[in-house]
Parts: C-alpha cells; sequence; structure tokens
C-alpha cells in the first residue's frame, strides 16, 4: 500500500468523503462527492472511521484518526488541464497523525497523511504513519558534513588545473596536461 504525505499544520486543502446512497426513487443525476473533509487546524469534521493511539518511545502517545474512501474534488487545471471528459474521484484513506512531543521540545502540529488504499483498517492505517516516520526519522538523522566525501571541495588554484578530456565522455576526470605544440 502506497503512502504520501500531504500537509503539515494548517493547511486550506478540503477532500471530501464519499457520497451518501441514492434514496429509492430519487431523480436526477447521481452525486460523485458527499461531506466536506477540511484539513485546516480548526475546522469541523466528520466522525473518523478509525481511531487508534500508539505509544511511542520518540514522539509520546501518537493519535491516528482515518476516513476511508476521501479524495480531492478535482479541477480542470494543472496537470488536468488538457483531460477529455469527467475527472476521475481518485479515492484513499487520509490518516491525521498527532503526537504528545517532538524531540528538542518543539511544539507538535499534526501531519495529514494518504494511503492509496481506499479502505484501509486500523491495522493498516497505523502501519502507514509508522512507515512514514520511520522514513522521516532516516531522513533527518544523517547530517552530510558527517559523512566521509561530502565536504566542500577546496578552490582550485590557477596553477594546478588540467583540461577535462572530452573524447571520451566515459572519463570525467581531467587529462593529462600535454606538452605545448612544437616540444616533444
Amino acid at each position: 500500500m502506497g503512502t504520501g504525505r500531504l500537509a503539515g499544520g494548517g493547511t486550506n486543502r478540503v477532500f471530501r468523503l464519499p457520497p451518501p446512497p441514492r434514496r429509492a426513487g430519487q431523480m436526477g443525476r447521481p452525486v460523485k462527492h458527499g461531506a466536506e473533509l477540511p484539513l485546516a487546524a480548526d475546522a469541523a469534521r466528520p466522525e473518523p472511521d478509525a481511531v487508534t493511539t500508539t505509544v511511542t518511545s520518540r514522539y509520546g502517545a501518537a493519535a491516528a484518526l482515518s476516513w476511508n474512501r476521501a479524495h480531492p474534488k478535482l479541477k480542470a487545471r494543472g496537470a488536468w488541464e488538457g483531460h477529455q471528459g469527467a475527472l476521475p474521484v481518485i479515492e484513499g484513506t487520509l490518516i491525521r497523525l498527532t503526537v504528545d512531543h517532538l524531540p528538542h521540545d518543539r511544539a507538535p502540529k499534526p501531519v495529514w497523511l494518504r494511503a492509496s488504499r481506499p479502505d484501509a483498517g486500523p491495522a493498516e492505517a497505523d502501519l502507514c504513519w509508522q512507515a512514514f516516520l520511520r522514513r522521516f526519522d532516516l531522513e533527518h538523522t544523517f547530517i552530510p558534513q558527517a559523512v566521509p566525501g561530502l565536504d566542500p571541495p577546496e578552490t582550485p588554484r590557477s596553477g594546478r588545473r588540467r583540461p577535462l578530456d572530452l573524447a571520451r565522455p566515459g572519463r570525467l576526470r581531467p587529462a593529462l596536461a600535454r606538452p605545448p605544440p612544437g616540444r616533444r
């Protein structure tokens, strides 16, 4: 199941839940979008499909609320500008993760994640946010100065430069200096 990060903190994105079932004898075109699910920090949201709480050693208690079959209401602009026909409804599971504390006494903000599976259960929602935090920790653990070979290059001195050998593109190192013409 793929997971993609949407946003952190307050955001103005709005997702839609699936439409309610049609009533018997209802006339007209079926509704494509249901109730709104705003991601803003102080917005009123519908009840989540699943709520889980897990205690972690690094972040304290982590609470995950998930809504199944949530989808953005696409507009015919940006990547969808030249699309012919009706725009698709791309459903997934929306997960709101809140933690008690962050390392170094920083104030935590909620993080929104979206799993590509539209009907993820509580265990799968937990797995998604745990995988996200694991990857986040790995990406933010390594400091470039501590890794050998990533020190800034020294400024070359004019007398020590060598021309690049462009005849052999596989060799990306400077060519040996040739003697000036007329001298062997």
